[in-house]
């Protein structure tokens, strides 16, 4: 299918005539791309891969600028696919940043072009890398998971909706890219930083096991001779998880709820 996939691509990219399309807007996508570089901090990189104690041959950021994006005058999407090829393993972000920008009659009057989005970049590259850490290892407890489904109580739905999240193992996925987050920016000796991530996951999004799941991680940085890396702490996560009750849950939704 991928191949077939590909062969159709191929013919309407040479029908449609998009390299001469390509070539023709070229100063355009290379400003996007300026724009995109500049906000990239890859000086985190290195701390992600001692923190989980995993490396990646490469790291691939592109830039979309058409793909669909949720209405807004300031917006963005995202996501982060391990890339397997014969050169080893590549942690990569797909994203596009949203910041609309007046109109003009001419394409070579934009001084600017719609990724200068310094915040929103730095979050995007930390959080889609940090899913090259996570998901793989976590799919394959697909079991594990499933044990806990009744812990997706119908309160925890509705706040994780606004968020896109509508079941138990993407919420936990998510719980876990996030929690890597803070706790990377600890690592990274920078607690303004951990705190804001904090506000923003806990008290805006409603990530409400955050709290709980950092004190788990403290116990894996304290322990990194035996757990060399975060695959091998995730059997005592999924411990913690079979441990909770959905009566729990609900108590943590409505406690999160009165602190934001």
């Amino acid at each position: 299918m991928v191949e077939e996939l590909t062969d159709s691509l191929r013919f309407f990219y040479r029908l449609a005539h998009v390299g001469e399309f390509l070539q023709r807007h070229r100063s355009f996508y290379e400003g996007a791309l300026r724009e995109a570089r500049k906000d990239i901090n890859a000086n985190i990189f290195p701390y992600m891969e001692k923190y989980y104690g995993e490396k990646f041959d490469k790291y691939a950021i592109y830039i979309m600028p058409l793909m669909p994006i949720t209405y807004g005058d300031d917006n963005y999407r995202a996501f982060g696919p391990t890339v397997h090829v014969p050169q080893g393993r590549i942690s990569t972000m797909v994203f596009s940043s949203s910041r609309m920008l007046p109109l003009k009659q001419l394409l070579k009057e934009y001084k600017k072009y719609g990724f200068d989005n310094p915040e929103v970049t730095h979050l995007l590259t930390v959080h889609e890398i940090g899913h090259s850490f996570v998901n793989p290892h976590v799919f394959p407890l697909q079991k594990e998971i499933e044990q806990d489904t009744a812990l997706f109580t119908p309160a925890l739905r509705l706040v994780m909706e606004p968020n896109y999240i509508q079941n138990w193992q993407v919420c936990v996925i998510e719980h876990l890219v996030r929690l890597g987050e803070i706790r990377v920016a600890l690592a990274m000796h920078n607690k303004s930083e951990a705190m804001r991530l904090r506000n923003l996951h806990i008290k805006q999004f409603r990530f409400i096991l955050l709290p709980l799941l950092e004190q788990k991680m403290e116990y894996y940085e304290a322990n990194r001779d035996k757990y060399h890396d975060f695959e091998s702490f995730l059997p005592g996560i999924f411990k913690f998880f079979h441990s909770l009750k959905p009566e729990q849950i609900d108590a943590l939704v409505n406690d999160t709820g009165a602190q934001k």
